[in-house]
């Protein structure tokens, strides 16, 4: 954040109770994490295990599931 400017207020009631709305302006700039992608090839391959590895297994479970009799397939 640069700066934080107080543009304006103004007093008002609603239901009863008295009010304060207050106008800022925000300067700004937006973060970039430049190492955001720069994940180790290693780290890659893991996570591409784990979700190859849940996904057999998933499918595992559909087969196993549909086959055991427990509920009737979908025709």
């Amino acid at each position: 954040m640069k700066k934080v400017q107080l543009t304006g207020s103004e007093r008002f009631e609603k239901d009863g109770s008295e009010q304060l709305r207050i106008n800022v302006r925000v300067d700004y700039e937006k973060y970039e994490n430049d190492r955001y992608y720069e994940v180790p090839v290693a780290v890659r391959w893991k996570y591409g295990f784990a979700y190859g590895g849940l996904a057999l297994f998933l499918l595992f479970m559909m087969w196993h599931i549909q086959t055991s009799g427990v509920v009737e397939p979908i025709r």
